[in-house]
């Protein structure tokens, strides 16, 4: 039995969390402290110890609500806590109060095991001087009532007056009933008491905004099993999560998202986000002309441009997505832009001159149904048709074909200044393209037309007359080459029909094209066959693409392609970016 001594500090007795001393009695006031115990270890060990436990831990995440969450990492610690405030494990209401103490029940809500209960020293240390606050009896729930037979009671040998720290060893109970003096309020007390609970964390599990479990881990946690790490930690995927509850593009808002990890069984819990834990981008609708839908006409095949304005903070576009409606018919017309003039040479026809150009080879049509050509008419005007002629076996232009010959079209000179027109040469009934590529032969009636040429002709190894290969003559021949210094230049031709059932061809071609130029050979070039209903067409950056700034305004150009006449409406756009 120790020596009592009044005055003196208090002592530690029995701890099962120190050095695994035996349980005695617990830390009883105005006893000395054992032989083999020293101060110089009580201050050492005591002051690192605190009740640092908790059933659960928040952490607070602030994200826009147009956020789009790819990756939102945090890392989660649980390990078995020194203390845990007794506010923190169990729901504490007072049973009664008088002379001088007060009787509180508390309920765990489930089976814990408690090894004991104690008081708060100065600086909140487990371990300190007196707060005042004493503890004198303590009794466990038997599943019907409190036991008749107490944990912890002021042992009467003594004649002690409470101890700050009633060891009781392991007891399975749902709730404690705990007698204690030195507590002005309830307040006071539930900031003071605190419960040692030797079992680990268990089922852990982390909601959002008091949501159901975004991730759970059922049982105990068990260091190095399991995902947890040696020293209790793992890495926890919450992007799915709050993806949910973000990616408006509608509302860039910063909104803060409470998560809670929570455990069945209180403990030493941590949350926090991950170092480098998060891959956002953000969304924002965009309206073109100011309006939510806008339509492009196309009065042929061609290109159009589309600015899309950007919100300030956008850095980089990573994605545009819309929905496009139209109304489609089945012919396509290959290449929908160009082939570009080389402004170098035109070739002047009339009645006694004709030129033929070789069609494509892989224009991915099944069949003919008309030609285009870019053909300025004279001073008195011109009237001009198209005849298909077959390809001899060595590739030159041969016999005209069956039903190959277009009506005669009138042009007319154009305005000065006009644009370049493309006239259009209609057959009078599909054209099976069968074997090798025809020729298209280009026949003046009356007056003159001219045909600007076009770049150069890529020469293909193996095949002895590339496409847009040029020949002149008279109308039906015999066909020549053209003079040297101009042969490499090519016809500029335009085929529409209608693509094979089994290979069909996307009538519409979607790109962005921001501060830098796109490619010749876009590869992100995204295709499309709208609907009525609407389609919808995603067109994604590798890399990201840098918007065009310009007083201050950011915007990129959606860059529409069209292989066919008629009207796309685009609505519902929506801009992927980094900000």
């Amino acid at each position: 039995m120790a020596q009592q001594v009044p005055g003196a500090v208090q002592t530690i007795v029995g701890t099962p969390a120190l050095m695994g001393m035996p349980n005695v009695v617990g830390i009883v006031a105005g006893t000395m402290m054992p032989s083999h115990w020293n101060a110089a270890f009580i201050a050492a060990w005591g002051s690192q110890v605190a009740a640092d436990g908790a059933a659960s831990r928040s952490l607070a995440v602030q994200l826009h609500r147009n956020a789009l969450v790819r990756r939102f990492a945090v890392r989660v610690g649980a390990a078995r806590a020194e203390a845990v405030l007794l506010g923190n494990a169990a729901q504490v209401r007072e049973q009664s109060a008088s002379g001088g103490r007060r009787t509180v029940v508390a309920d765990f809500g489930t089976l814990a095991t408690v090894a004991s209960v104690g008081v708060l020293g100065a600086g909140g240390l487990v371990f300190a001087t007196s707060s005042g606050i004493l503890i004198h009896e303590v009794k466990a729930w038997t599943g019907l009532a409190f036991a008749r037979d107490w944990l912890y009671v002021d042992p009467p040998s003594t004649g002690a007056t409470g101890t700050m720290h009633a060891v009781f060893g392991e007891t399975r109970t749902e709730r404690l009933l705990i007698e204690v003096s030195g507590a002005d309020s309830m307040d006071e007390l539930l900031a003071n008491l605190w419960v040692e609970l030797p079992d680990p964390p268990t089922d852990l599990s982390i909601r959002i905004d008091g949501g159901p479990p975004v991730w759970t881990s059922p049982g105990p946690v068990r260091p190095g099993q399991g995902g947890w790490s040696a020293d209790g930690a793992q890495t926890v995927e919450l992007g799915p999560a709050l993806a949910a509850l973000a990616g408006d593009p509608d509302d860039d808002s910063l909104a803060t998202f409470t998560l809670v990890l929570a455990s069945r069984t209180a403990g030493r819990l941590e949350i926090a986000e991950a170092p480098g834990g998060r891959d956002l981008s953000y969304l924002a609708r965009v309206r073109p002309g100011g309006s939510d839908a806008v339509d492009v006409a196309f009065e042929l095949e061609g290109r159009k441009r589309v600015p899309l304005p950007l919100p300030a903070w956008t850095r980089r576009v990573e994605r545009v997505a819309l929905t496009a409606t139209a109304t489609p018919g089945p012919e396509r017309a290959v290449p929908p832009v160009g082939p570009d003039a080389a402004g170098t040479a035109e070739l002047v026809l009339d009645a006694d001159r004709s030129a033929c150009v070789r069609l494509p080879a892989a224009s991915g049509l099944a069949e003919l149904v008309a030609l285009r050509l870019p053909l300025r008419a004279g001073p008195a005007g011109a009237e001009v048709r198209v005849v298909l002629l077959a390809a001899k076996a060595d590739g030159e232009p041969g016999e005209p074909l069956d039903g190959g010959s277009s009506g005669p079209v009138a042009l007319d000179p154009p305005a000065a200044g006009a644009a370049e027109a493309w006239s259009t040469f209609e057959l009078p009934a599909p054209v099976a393209l069968e074997g090798p590529a025809p020729w298209a032969a280009v026949q003046v009636a009356r007056g003159q037309a001219v045909w600007p040429l076009g770049q150069a002709v890529p020469e293909v190894p193996g095949v002895a007359v590339p496409d847009r290969a040029l020949r002149r003559g008279p109308p039906a021949g015999p066909w020549h080459e053209l003079p040297a210094v101009v042969r490499a230049l090519g016809g500029r031709v335009r085929v529409v029909g209608h693509a094979a059932r089994e290979a069909p061809m996307a009538p519409l071609v979607v790109q962005v094209e921001g501060s830098a130029a796109l490619p010749a050979a876009d590869p992100l070039a995204v295709r499309a066959t709208p609907g009525p209903r609407g389609v919808s067409v995603e067109w994604a950056a590798a890399p990201d693409v840098e918007p065009r700034s310009a007083g201050g305004a950011k915007s990129v150009d959606l860059v529409v392609t069209s292989h066919l006449p008629g009207v796309v409406t685009l609505r519902d756009v929506v801009v992927t970016a980094k900000r």
